[in-house]
C-alpha cells in the first residue's frame, strides 16, 4: 500500500471479479444505505471494472438493495428538522442522486409554510444564547439559518417572529 491507495486488484476470471464486487457492495450496504454513485465510486476504487460495477448495480437494483429515491426520501426525513431544503438538495446532488429523482422526492413533500415553521423553531432554539437586541447577534442568527440551507426570506421571517415575541423592534437595517 502506497500513499493510502491499495494496489490494483487482479482477478483470475470475470466471475471471480463479479462475486467480489457483489460481496463488497453488500458489505458497504450493510453499514449504511448508499446511492448508486457512492457504490460505483467505491467499487471502482476497489479495482473492479466498469462492466462488473454495472452488473453489480443491476443485481442490487433487482433486489431493491440500492434505490436512490428511497435514499433521498430517507435523507430528507432524517435531516429536514435541522437543515433547509436548499442544503439537503445540494448534499443529495453531491451524493449522486439524479436531479429528476430529487424533483420527484421534493414535490411529494411539505410546503413552504412548513419550511418557515422549521426555520422559526430552529431560530428559537439557537436564540437561547443570543442577545437579540444586538444587531451582531441578529446577523449571526440570520447567517446560521442561511448556512443551514433555509431561504433568506424564511430566515428573516423567523428572526422577525422572535423579535415580535420578545417585544423588540423589527430591524430595518437587516
Amino acid at each position: 500500500m502506497r500513499n493510502g491507495c491499495a494496489a490494483p486488484r487482479t482477478f483470475k476470471t470475470k466471475d471471480e471479479e463479479l462475486l467480489f464486487a457483489k460481496e463488497k457492495a453488500l458489505r458497504l450496504l450493510g453499514d449504511m444505505d448508499r446511492t448508486r454513485k457512492e457504490l460505483t465510486d467505491r467499487l471502482l476504487k476497489a479495482g473492479c471494472g466498469e462492466d462488473v460495477v454495472q452488473q453489480t448495480l443491476a443485481y442490487l437494483s433487482r433486489y431493491s438493495y440500492v434505490d436512490d429515491e428511497r435514499y433521498a426520501r430517507h435523507y430528507l426525513s432524517r435531516y429536514t428538522a435541522e437543515r433547509g431544503r436548499k442544503r439537503i438538495r445540494m448534499e443529495l446532488l453531491q451524493k449522486g442522486v439524479p436531479t429528476e429523482t430529487l424533483e420527484a422526492v421534493f414535490a411529494d413533500t411539505e410546503d413552504a409554510e412548513a419550511e418557515r415553521e422549521r426555520a422559526a423553531a430552529l431560530a428559537r432554539k439557537r436564540a437561547a444564547g443570543l442577545d437579540l437586541s444586538s444587531p451582531r447577534d441578529r446577523n449571526r442568527l440570520l447567517g446560521f439559518l442561511v448556512r443551514r440551507g433555509f431561504r433568506e426570506g424564511d430566515a428573516y421571517m423567523a428572526l422577525r417572529e422572535l423579535l415580535n415575541e420578545a417585544d423588540l423592534d423589527d430591524p430595518a437595517e437587516l
